[in-house]
């Protein structure tokens, strides 16, 4: 019997939107007929029959854990997928989804197990993968620390044989033959990873260079594939899902010099025209809040802006009011009113925007409630008139 560390999730509450398997899940369409490759201990299988109809073969490496999965399979194998034979124990064409929720990293040549995959796929089958993001922000800062632990659970997690970035998972799904249709970061803040990074404890320096990244925060990847090239490969329709921005906050205290200021980070999401970002500011005495609204040039939408202490509003701006009860100061952005919001023109990646609160104070940790969107960036603006120009100039 191969002894392995026994992975769990509680699942007995709903999944919710932002966990990995959430997203996963909402993939997954009613009744489909499953491959799920590595249930563990079938939390997840579990979710998918009972609440999603849907009939479910797996593969798990595990004795113990495959029994505790067992009742919600049809049917399931015990055996190492870096060399069992899948052809022989599951019929060609017979899965509309394959599930692969952080496995592959733990194969030795995850290839060959991909592209034993694709003749398993029902027509229009895909199949959906997880995996940890090596870039990820925190373990780039450990390795910088001189630290590489291993973990039971995690990024290093200590049976990991393969690391992946978004570029080097997609260039295995290239390789196998398969083609990916979305991609969906799942974000992580520092201190809330094994790593237990505080922001604020890195060197300017240092921070400024591992947040440069818009998925720096990124601490899996999630991907649908398919056999086929799809047609929503070659036209994008709507949001850019996965490309994000890191809006900071820097708080300080008026009144106190030797105060030092403290950095929040939040990520929203390019071409979402109106979207609220919360962030922690702690305790402060009559307060300075400067704000880097973004990390390259780019046309902003501003809405509103709330602090709340914990709970009670304690200073608010809302379109409609005067921008200088917005701001005291601005460096390298242009301000507008437009009809529902105030533009904001982003001249580099730098600009910053000081908050009219010098004379707010809240003695307990408070939340900054930002309303904003980006509907589409400068990039895009510039191809748009580049097209629009060649078209028009195409013209009989």
């Amino acid at each position: 019997m191969i002894q392995t560390h026994e992975y769990n999730r509680d699942l007995t509450q709903a999944i919710g939107p932002e966990d990995s398997l959430g997203r996963l899940f909402s993939w997954i369409p009613w009744g489909a007929k499953v491959l799920e490759l590595g249930p563990a201990r079938g939390y997840f299988t579990r979710q998918m029959a009972t609440t999603r109809n849907c009939t479910v073969d797996a593969v798990e490496l595990d004795e113990h854990m495959a029994e505790l999965a067992r009742p919600f399979c049809r049917k399931l194998i015990v055996g190492d997928l870096s060399s069992l034979k899948l052809g022989e124990h599951f019929s060609a064409g017979s899965y509309q989804i394959i599930v692969l929720a952080d496995v592959i990293e733990h194969l030795v040549n995850p290839k060959r197990l991909l592209e034993e995959l694709i003749p398993l796929l029902a027509p229009g089958g895909q199949i959906l993968l997880s995996v940890p993001n090596v870039a990820y922000a925190g373990m780039v800062a450990a390795l910088l620390a001189g630290q590489f632990e291993y973990r039971n659970e995690g990024l290093l997690d200590r049976t990991h044989l393969r690391f992946f970035t978004r570029d080097s998972l997609g260039q295995l799904l290239s390789d196998s033959g398969l083609f990916p249709l979305e991609w969906v970061p799942v974000f992580r803040p520092l201190n809330e990873s094994e790593f237990k990074i505080r922001v604020e404890s890195l060197t300017t320096a240092v921070r400024e260079a591992l947040l440069s990244s818009p998925h720096a925060l990124c601490y899996q990847w999630l991907v649908r594939v398919s056999s086929q090239p799809q047609i929503e490969q070659l036209f994008e329709s709507g949001p850019c899902w996965q490309d994000a921005f890191p809006l900071r906050v820097y708080s300080s205290s008026v009144v106190d010099p030797a105060h030092t200021a403290t950095v929040s980070v939040a990520w929203a999401k390019v071409g979402v025209e109106r979207q609220t970002l919360k962030l922690e500011i702690p305790a402060l005495e009559r307060s300075e809040i400067n704000i880097v609204l973004a990390d390259r040039i780019g046309y902003l939408r501003l809405y509103s802006v709330k602090l709340y202490d914990p709970q009670n509003l304690v200073w608010s701006w809302s379109h409609g009011d005067e921008l200088s009860t917005l701001a005291i100061h601005f460096h390298r952005l242009a301000l507008a009113n437009a009809d529902e919001c105030v533009l904001v023109t982003l001249l580099d990646g730098a600009s910053w925007i000081q908050l009219n609160t010098n004379e707010v104070s809240f003695p307990s940790e408070a939340t900054l409630e930002i309303e904003l969107g980006w509907p589409m960036s400068s990039d895009y603006m510039a191809a748009k008139a580049g097209w629009e120009t060649h078209l028009s100039s195409a013209k009989p």
